[in-house]
């Protein structure tokens, strides 16, 4: 999420750099009103503060004198509810900025290359040799079907479109696969890990999950990283021994994670 004062320092620059993701960028026209808008309450409910405080040292001095204070205790009781009500708008808007916040991607390397659509996209290294063959090519989903090792159709009944169901070898494959790889980091020096697959909508926010969250309780997560991003969004952790070769900003964990083309929230 990108940060609030950084964006009205520079909204100009924003707008040219989303502009080509094709972003709408009247939101953050809609943002800037609206942090505006949370600075005014702001303001008011400091006012508010300062004239309560102002007001009650002299209803104190009135009452030691043994003088009526009671104009000035009303206007106090007055101000109180006027404050309240400034402080629950408060409130409701900074939850409405945050959340149109969320909307808003990312700003754009300067190495990114501008285009609409992959069409557009730049090759920007190859490595090996394209190999040449005798035969008609098939794709990894034409030969697992063609050997019965995926199945699409009973995915597409359990769940939906763009997953599949492995069968046979192939579904050891995938399970070696995962245990090679959790056995090749553990003697590196990580820790294994297993996290919950279901999460609560606010555990995705800061991961690029959230725009399903408006609607669902609960998610079915698949990345691995997610959960275990979000388990420490409140906490604070010692000092831990990088394993060697990682990268710093690495997890000194591992786990397996499920994988699926595209995640899927469910409601509850």
């Amino acid at each position: 999420m990108l940060d609030m004062k950084w964006l009205s320092d520079n909204v100009e620059f924003a707008k040219k750099n989303l502009s080509q993701r094709n972003f709408d960028i009247s939101l953050l026209d809609n943002v800037l009103l609206q942090n505006n808008q949370r600075k005014d309450l702001i303001k008011k409910v400091e006012e508010s503060r300062a004239e309560i405080n102002k007001l009650s040292k002299e209803v104190g001095v009135l009452k030691s004198k043994g003088q009526d204070a009671s104009v000035i205790m009303n206007n106090v009781s007055e101000l109180k509810k006027a404050m309240a009500g400034n402080e629950e708008s408060l409130k409701i808007k900074e939850e409405e900025l945050e959340n149109t916040l969320l909307y808003i991607p990312n700003i754009l390397s300067d190495e990114v290359p501008f285009g609409k659509d992959e069409t557009l996209n730049k090759e920007v290294f190859q490595w090996g040799k394209v190999p040449e063959f005798t035969f008609p090519v098939q794709d990894h989903v034409a030969i697992g079907e063609r050997l019965k090792l995926m199945d699409f159709d009973a995915a597409a009944q359990m769940t939906g479109a763009r997953f599949v169901v492995l069968k046979g070898s192939l579904a050891r494959l995938e399970r070696a696969l995962a245990n090679f790889m959790i056995d090749y980091h553990l003697h590196r020096g990580y820790q294994e890990v297993a996290p919950p697959y279901i999460v609560h909508a606010k555990s995705l926010v800061g991961t690029g999950q959230w725009w399903w969250t408006a609607r669902c309780r609960w998610w079915i997560t698949t990345p691995t990283a997610r959960p275990r991003i979000r388990r420490n969004r409140r906490s604070t952790s010692r000092p831990m021994r990088r394993p060697s070769g990682a990268s710093s900003t690495t997890f000194p964990e591992r786990a397996i994670r499920t994988c699926c083309r595209e995640s899927r929230p469910i409601s509850r």
